[in-house]
């Protein structure tokens, strides 16, 4: 009686394929879960600092005159302020 031989090359490229799928998934679910970690840390952080801020601004524009209180308030008009004053 003959043994059948099972033809190992015609499956050896479908269990690479297979494997190197299940690979590139594991890695994909690793390095998705580091960035939605530093991306969740990192909102946190702006968003305490954008209280913090809040409650700077609150606090030392209650002082200023109404000019400098809508300095503070913009950014932009600040500097252009600063720049104008230079030429």
């Amino acid at each position: 009686m003959k043994k059948k031989r099972t033809n190992n090359s015609s499956t050896k490229p479908l269990a690479e394929l297979v494997y190197i799928k299940a690979i590139e998934e594991q890695i994909h679910k690793r390095v998705t879960a580091k960035y939605e970690q530093r991306i969740d840390y990192l909102i946190g952080a702006n968003n305490e600092l954008m209280k913090e801020l809040e409650q700077y601004e609150k606090h030392n524009t209650d002082s200023l005159s109404p000019e400098e209180s809508q300095i503070v308030r913009m950014p932009w008009l600040k500097e252009h302020i600063q720049h104008e004053s230079t030429l």
